[in-house]
This record gives C-alpha cells, structure tokens and sequence, in this order.
C-alpha cells in the first residue's frame, strides 16, 4: 500500500470534519484549485451551512498513488427523521505529501 494512503485519509477526514463543523474556512482552503475556479461559490457555501447535527462515514479508499476516493456518508437529522447521502470525496496530491480535496461529496 502506498503510504500517501495515510496522508489523503487524513485529509478527507479534515476535510469532513470541516463540514461537519460547519467550517467553511477550514473546509476552502482544504480545496484544489480545480474546485475554487469550477465550482459554484454559492454551492460550495451551502455545502458548509447548517452544520447543526450532522455528521459523516468514511470508507475505505480506492486508488493509485497521488489520487484516492473515499466513500462516504453524510448523515443528519431532518425533522423526526435522519437523512443519508450516499457520495464520494477525492483527494489529490499537490507535493511533499499535501492533499486536497478534488471533488466535493
């Protein structure tokens, strides 16, 4: 296994903990430029919002060095009743041992 494994895990989790908080500073400067620039701002702040109550699973990835994709989760309480996304989170290498996110959940 390559050890970068550890390194975009670590990242993807940050980076779910970031949403899970709500955090949407965390969670922007955990993006790939390829984000910033392709994806709607708007989107990409609602995807932070209303952090009450949720949180996220993570699985175990798949990939080559430099580029893995973790299935997630996300979880939260709606109503009554709790809510499920089922989706994915990339993350790519930038260098000496930096990873961002590629592709939002």
């Amino acid at each position: 296994m390559d050890p970068g494994y550890v390194f975009a895990l670590a990242a993807a989790n940050h980076f779910l903990h970031a949403w899970q908080m709500g955090d949407i500073e965390h969670g922007m400067v955990q993006l790939s430029d390829n984000i910033r620039h392709s994806e709607n701002a708007d989107r990409v702040e609602q995807f932070f919002s209303d952090a009450k109550d949720r949180s996220f699973e993570i699985a175990r990835g798949h990939g080559h060095s430099g580029r893995y994709s973790f299935p997630v989760v996300l979880v939260g309480i709606q109503g009554p009743g709790i809510t499920r996304k089922v989706s994915e989170v990339v993350v790519i290498e930038t260098g000496k041992n930096d990873w961002v996110v590629d592709k939002l959940p």
